[in-house]
């Protein structure tokens, strides 16, 4: 079960303990059940109850994100080759105060979704 303010998500392979649950947060307080969830709190829930899987995700934050900071078209190859060697480029000119700023903007939103529980 998770709570926020005034919203809970209840999630149980059983969905007779789900009526069980609601029927007594009915008893206490004035709620309504909305049915299957999508979107909750900025996270996107896909599943299949009767392959029982489930996939939260936040990928339209992140493509977004991506976009606003011009990258939403980058491809990269992870991992990296097995005994690859960074090596230090060409010296580059130092970055103006925008793009540090814009950087920064970039890390901290990132972190804050990858350390969010």
């Amino acid at each position: 079960m998770v709570v926020y303010v005034d919203d809970i998500l209840i999630f149980s392979p059983s969905s007779d303990l789900v009526k069980e649950v609601m029927l007594k947060l009915q008893d206490k307080f004035k709620c309504k059940t909305l049915g299957d969830v999508n979107y909750y709190l900025g996270l996107h829930i896909e599943q299949d109850v009767e392959k029982r899987w489930m996939r939260v995700h936040q990928k339209k934050y992140l493509e977004a994100l991506a976009a606003n900071f011009g990258k939403s078209e980058g491809h990269v190859a992870t991992p990296l080759p097995s005994g690859f060697k960074c090596v230090k480029g060409p010296a580059e000119e130092s970055v103006g105060e925008e793009e540090r700023r814009r950087f920064h903007s970039l890390l901290g939103r990132a972190r804050n979704k990858w350390t969010k529980h």
